[in-house]
């Protein structure tokens, strides 16, 4: 419905007022259907914050030259490029675990949870959830459509904390947080299961495939059917 210009100062106001009562009440029953139980009558714990209020945010200087393949004497914390565990450095970036942010390079704005104790390359950042909020919440809140925006491109695209730093986030309280972050945690930890599964099968589909031909000195393959 559009707003008749013409109308007087009072029934316009009670329309408006109306409007956003029944929005709200459309807001309510959206987050009444995707909210767990226990905090569906919780309506005010939901609030806007500034990212900086809820994560930290800390450099790395490890560059992926100096890392070693495998753990051994000061080597001793885990190395993280964009595509995962790459080998062992000399250095951490949190006691915690903390959200891997590419901030360099074609992958920038691209994140991964690394876990508490370890270190990331140069070309990627560490953000880091202060008191009384969820890393894994804000891993999956904070996704690559996030950053996205942020992203300068000028010559290498590059990404900068404080440009995103001030950008409000809905934030439920931290008990939803956790709630959240673990249940959607589980959706990553069997994909991992059936990923591990996959690789299992290729390789026995390998060694079959390696033995049920015979092989070029030979007339009969090592596996036949009886």
């Amino acid at each position: 419905q559009l707003l008749d210009p013409f109308v007087n100062e009072d029934k316009d106001s009670a329309f408006t007022a109306s409007l956003i009562e029944k929005d709200e009440k459309k807001r309510r029953l959206y987050m009444k259907k995707l909210r767990f139980k226990e905090f569906i009558s919780d309506s005010n714990s939901i609030k806007y914050i500034n990212l900086k209020d809820a994560l930290l945010y800390a450099k790395s200087d490890d560059k992926e030259e100096n890392s070693i393949k495998y753990k051994q004497d000061e080597y001793i914390y885990k190395l993280y490029s964009p595509k995962g565990h790459i080998g062992y450095s000399k250095l951490k970036v949190s006691d915690d675990k903390f959200i891997g942010l590419v901030k360099w390079g074609s992958g920038a704005g691209n994140t991964i949870l690394c876990e508490a104790e370890t270190s990331v390359v140069w070309t990627m950042g560490a953000l880091i959830a202060k008191k009384n909020y969820s890393i894994k919440y804000f891993f999956y809140k904070l996704n690559y459509q996030f950053f996205h925006k942020f992203i300068s491109t000028s010559t290498t695209p590059n990404l900068y904390y404080n440009d995103f730093s001030e950008e409000l986030i809905q934030t439920p309280s931290y008990a939803e947080q956790e709630k959240i972050g673990g249940f959607l945690s589980t959706f990553d930890e069997l994909i991992e299961k059936q990923q591990d599964k996959i690789g299992l099968l290729k390789e026995l589909k390998k060694g079959y495939l390696q033995k049920m031909f015979p092989k070029n000195d030979a007339n009969v393959p090592e596996i036949r059917f009886k």
